[in-house]
């Protein structure tokens, strides 16, 4: 589908909202984006984006400075810190004051709302899907999971799609390669834990797909992984013999303030659903490639 000239609605601005407005500039959208940092504010007006709205998600002071019924709407928040009541506010009040906003303004054609594989409780490391239990692996996870069940059971969307993301890095977001460059490597809790990630700019192209998908796909919940998850401590190991006479990468990103209490299961998470109904696959397939790239190094 052709996208230019479409409407889309940016709720929450920071490192994948970033990514999304600007891949969705580039395709000639009409884009509006609402923020509660102005740190993203202005970045996104050195950008060229014009309509920007600095309010508080949850609350509805907004609702009449966006225009109604737009042909997408991406919701992508994060707590910002706050713990779990910094959770709820973001997600679940944040999905109803949208969802109230399109009851009461005008229905939003696609909605796209992301969540997180850390709904999955599995720790068995076994592959997992989008059909397998769903019941949160940690506190912040039952939260997401109650957001995802308001945007489930709404009449104020015509088709709405539910991201489940795994660990977003990309520029200027790059833990584990802080943790190569700081010494060599030591065995450390966690570290025989598969991680399921995505490169920031395969998560935006993820968005993009989901809005221009045609009228043939109905919407539904899509992992959104690259294709090759690896234990946390072998990455790390990769990252260490990698880096070892490479400059380190200035972040302009401050790392994701998302904590997790207690201890993180084990499961690979299959993308294949979203590869087949939304034609779309990661670009950088796995960690090798994500951080070659960010390293400038060739495999």
């Amino acid at each position: 589908m052709d996208l230019s000239g479409k409407r889309l609605v940016v709720f929450g601005c920071g490192y994948l909202g970033r990514q999304v407005v600007e891949k969705a500039l580039e395709r000639k959208m009409e884009v509006t984006a609402l923020t509660r940092n102005e740190a993203d504010a202005e970045f996104l007006k050195g950008h060229g984006l014009e309509k920007i709205v600095l309010a508080e998600l949850h609350e509805n002071q907004w609702h009449s400075e966006i225009a109604p019924e737009p042909e997408v709407a991406l919701i992508c928040v994060g707590s910002g810190g706050r713990g779990l009541d910094g959770y709820r506010q973001s997600y679940v009040e944040g999905v109803r004051s949208v969802l109230n906003w399109a009851e009461n303004y005008g229905k939003i054609g696609t909605l796209i709302f992301t969540s997180s594989t850390s709904v999955y409780p599995q720790n068995d490391e076994q592959w997992v899907g989008e059909n397998d239990s769903a019941s949160g692996s940690s506190e912040g996870a039952k939260i997401l999971l109650e957001a995802e069940e308001l945007l489930k059971t709404s009449n104020a969307v015509g088709r709405w799609f539910i991201f489940r993301l795994g660990g977003i890095y990309g520029p200027g977001r790059h833990h584990l390669l802080n943790r190569a460059r700081s010494g060599d490597f030591v065995e450390e809790e966690g570290d025989q834990v598969f991680l399921n990630s995505i490169h920031v700019t395969d998560a935006a192209q993820a968005v993009i797909a989901a809005a221009g998908s045609g009228e043939k796909v109905v919407g539904g919940i899509f992992n959104i992984v690259d294709d090759h998850p690896e234990r946390k401590g072998e990455i790390v190991r990769y990252l260490r013999e990698q880096v070892r006479d490479q400059p380190a990468p200035r972040a302009t990103i401050s790392p994701s303030k998302r904590r997790r209490v207690g201890p993180r299961p084990s499961r690979k998470i299959s993308n294949r659903k979203a590869r087949e109904i939304l034609g779309w696959k990661p670009h950088f397939s796995d960690y090798r490639s994500g951080y070659a790239a960010l390293l400038n190094i060739r495999e």
